[in-house]
């Protein structure tokens, strides 16, 4: 009977360890489960994260293709290896624009005169065919599209263009990336590519095969673009809730191997959409100017300058190409014709007070 009882109590232990034991592993299970269950949750987050398409990351995205009229762009560069800076202001058209270099001690949308002459000659234009610049000696100087002959208009018309774009790609040069081309990719959103700048060609290393596009990829954090990668070239950005500054365009733009070893800064304090003017009439150079018959008016032409000295209409050529242009001066017409008048009066009023001498 001992013996018995002592079979069964083993025969009871054994089936409750069986039975824990079984227990147990069915809740290790349930816990692994779980485990690779919330492992996969937290992988699809951190990807879906890392992917998410935010508020600031969309505008950004429009912003960076956005070929809207400009009506105010200010903005710095800092050169990270000299330390100088240079302030412009711009306005920008469907047919023109015009970029102005200034000092902080002046306002670049107050009209030109005697008494507020440019401090910078940096002062470049376009409009329609006209490319124009102005010097601080209250000088307009012109040149045409269809003019062969680099010159000050025409170079300074190139720099002026790469400079604004490569601000509007945000940081991306434009003598690499052409305007407006950027694509993203569908399955993953933060690559991209670009087509290559007209006139540039760049070859593959390994086969010389010349390419029409170049990749690049951003990196987000915080729900932000942080960084842009883009033909060996990366870029920072730093963002602020300045109110000049549309949403999700950043206020700083650094270029170089990393945010401490830049080469150079672009600081944006001011950028509004909008239309500039009618007509062309806000990329006309004369229309800088506070009296239109104050600058004198140079056009350069084949390598040759040919000097107007009015900025009204009726002395501005209507042959762009010729080099030698009729210039009237009607002013000068009616002084002649006036002493001309004046001394037949004297001449006859003489011939007859002599008459009624004699």
């Amino acid at each position: 009977m001992q013996i018995k009882n002592k079979f069964k109590s083993y025969l009871y232990t054994l089936i409750r360890r069986e039975v824990f034991c079984g227990y147990a592993r069915l809740v290790f299970k349930s816990i692994q489960a779980k485990f690779k269950i919330v492992l996969a949750v937290g992988c699809l987050l951190k990807f879906s994260v890392l992917y998410a398409q935010t508020p600031s990351v969309d505008a950004f995205k429009y912003h960076l293709n956005n070929t809207d009229p400009i009506k105010s762009l200010r903005f710095t560069t800092i050169d990270c290896h000299t330390g100088n800076q240079n302030h412009y202001y711009a306005e920008i058209g469907t047919n023109g624009f015009f970029l102005r270099e200034y000092d902080l001690n002046e306002d670049p949308t107050t009209p030109i005169s005697i008494e507020n002459r440019p401090k910078n000659s940096n002062f470049y234009g376009e409009n329609n065919d006209c490319f124009w610049e102005i010097d601080s000696g209250l000088e307009i100087n012109k040149s045409y599209k269809s003019n062969s002959v680099a010159n000050v208009c025409t170079l300074g018309v190139k720099t002026s263009k790469n400079i604004i774009n490569t601000l509007r790609n945000f940081g991306i040069s434009s003598f690499t990336a052409k305007r407006g081309t950027i694509k993203w990719n569908e399955t993953n959103s933060t690559l991209f590519t670009f087509h290559i700048a007209d006139g540039v060609t760049v070859k593959r290393l390994s086969d010389q095969a010349t390419l029409t596009n170049l990749p690049g990829s951003i990196v987000i954090e915080n729900g932000v673009i942080q960084k842009m990668n883009a033909f060996n070239k990366v870029i920072y950005y730093e963002y602020s809730t300045n109110s000049n500054v549309p949403f999700g365009i950043p206020i700083k733009i650094i270029l170089g191997k990393n945010a401490s070893q830049c080469s150079e800064i672009f600081l944006i304090e001011e950028l509004q959409y909008g239309s500039v003017g009618g007509f062309d009439k806000a990329f006309d150079p004369e229309s800088k100017f506070l009296s239109t018959n104050m600058a004198t008016i140079v056009v350069l032409s084949n390598g040759k300058r040919s000097v107007l000295y009015n900025s009204s209409q009726k002395f501005t050529p209507t042959n762009h190409n010729s080099e030698d242009f009729h210039i009237e001066k009607p002013q000068i017409r009616f002084f002649v014709v006036g002493i001309s008048t004046g001394l037949a009066v004297i001449f006859f009023l003489l011939y007859r007070f002599s008459e009624k001498s004699s």
